[in-house]
């Protein structure tokens, strides 16, 4: 048997409306709205990681591993030229009529993802960072 509307209406939304199916879901998660608001996220965060994490933490690393300033400045040089040589094929590959750009972008958030893990390793693997002042002993 059929269910009309009244049946199928959730009493909490107005004028008898469903409540969306999977399909109406489906439909949601692959159309423009979604895709900018989920761009916008990451492009957000991916901001964050490079110029919070990665510019902020270089000197806490200088000074937790005795590194010297132009270590860490080859470490944010090489960040800089690893992202623009990843750039390049990724622009042709995403730009090619069979590609889809959204697994290329979701691929790429995956991979900074991991680099921002990696970058965090040292600190986890690492004994407690204890800063010794000026005026006290080792």
């Amino acid at each position: 048997s059929e269910m009309s509307d009244s049946d199928t209406g959730d009493p909490c939304l107005p004028h008898g409306d469903t409540v969306p199916g999977h399909g109406d879901r489906k439909k949601l998660l692959r159309g423009s709205l979604f895709f900018m608001v989920f761009i916008s996220l990451a492009a957000c965060t991916q901001g964050l990681s490079v110029n919070g994490l990665v510019k902020s933490s270089l000197s806490t690393i200088e000074k937790r591993f005795h590194i010297q300033s132009k270590e860490t400045g080859f470490i944010s040089s090489a960040s800089e030229v690893s992202t623009l040589l990843a750039v390049i094929p990724v622009t042709y590959l995403g730009g090619l009529a069979a590609s889809s750009k959204p697994r290329w972008i979701a691929s790429g958030l995956i991979i900074m993802s991991l680099g921002c893990i990696l970058w965090t390793v040292p600190h986890f693997l690492d004994i407690p960072y204890q800063n010794i002042g000026a005026g006290q002993q080792p």
